[in-house]
């Protein structure tokens, strides 16, 4: 049985398969915590939400300003950010380490801070195929359902921090709290509609088409308005757009020489969003 991350000892661990965490955070890591929402948090909550702590306070403050970004507590009134944030641990894993593992018992509930979670699933035949990536602000798992275990495995794909609750207490707010329920209940309608359009262009569109889209899709995820590198391996690639390593290397290494995309060992870089946009559109 796999052991719990937050039940591990404090201390540094190395890159490993097993679920575990290096540290859980203090008042002298508030600065990085709040730099999973730089500017942003802060500057997209109204004056008027904000909730005024004591200066001593500040590593409440910035959990409390997490979760104010996060969607699956938007509408929360202050003192139910306080009752939240203030149940919350800030609990740090390095590149490639496990948060939780498929058919783990589910023991804590989790919220990326700061950072990015690669979310996959393993099939009957063994075989583990990447669904989505989590970044700031993202609920992890589902806390809508009953299931004791967690249905997905998740790994952070670079150093990050991530607010943690204990599972049961999560479960006592998301009863009491109906705002939390109601987000839950819309994160996984999203979610489920993803994998539904994901699915019907699987049927309906080209491999180009897809992974047209897909690569657009990816890029502008992390920063509203701008295209983000993708760090993806060609093999995650191919998983999500439901086709083959070859194919996904044949028509990335095609774009390239078009000059649509930059290609190197670690990440995809557009070049060309109208030439790309076209690929996703063309008929």
């Amino acid at each position: 049985m796999a052991i719990s991350a937050l039940d591990l000892p404090t201390r540094q661990f190395p890159r490993t398969e097993q679920p575990n965490v290096p540290r859980t955070s203090s008042s002298n890591q508030s600065n990085e915590l709040k730099s999973a929402f730089p500017e942003s948090a802060a500057n997209r909550i109204p004056t008027a939400r904000r909730i005024e702590l004591e200066p001593e306070d500040r590593a409440l403050r910035d959990r409390i300003e997490c979760l104010m970004a996060a969607p699956l507590f938007d509408g929360l009134s202050q003192a139910e950010y306080l009752e939240v944030a203030g149940e919350a641990k800030g609990v740090w894993y390095s590149q490639g380490q496990t948060i939780f593992l498929q058919d783990a018992p589910v023991r804590h509930v989790f919220v990326v801070a700061n950072g990015m979670v690669k979310v996959t699933q393993i099939s009957k035949c063994g075989k583990e195929t990447l669904l989505r990536l989590e970044r700031a602000g993202s609920l992890v798992d589902d806390v809508t359902g009953t299931s004791l275990l967690h249905s997905l495995t998740a790994r952070a794909m670079e150093s990050c921090c991530l607010l943690a609750w204990d599972a049961s207490l999560f479960d006592t707010f998301s009863r009491r709290i109906v705002a939390i329920q109601r987000n839950a209940t819309e994160i996984m309608r999203t979610r489920l509609r993803v994998l539904q359009e994901r699915f019907c262009d699987v049927t309906t569109q080209r491999v180009p088409q897809r992974l047209a889209r897909l690569v657009i899709q990816l890029a502008a995820e992390e920063t509203p308005g701008a295209l983000s590198p993708i760090v993806l391996s060609r093999e995650e690639l191919a998983q999500m757009a439901g086709t083959s390593l070859f194919t996904v290397s044949r028509l990335l290494s095609s774009w390239a020489d078009s000059d649509i995309l930059t290609l190197d060992r670690k990440a995809v870089v557009i070049e060309d969003l109208p030439r790309l946009l076209e690929l996703g559109e063309a008929a």
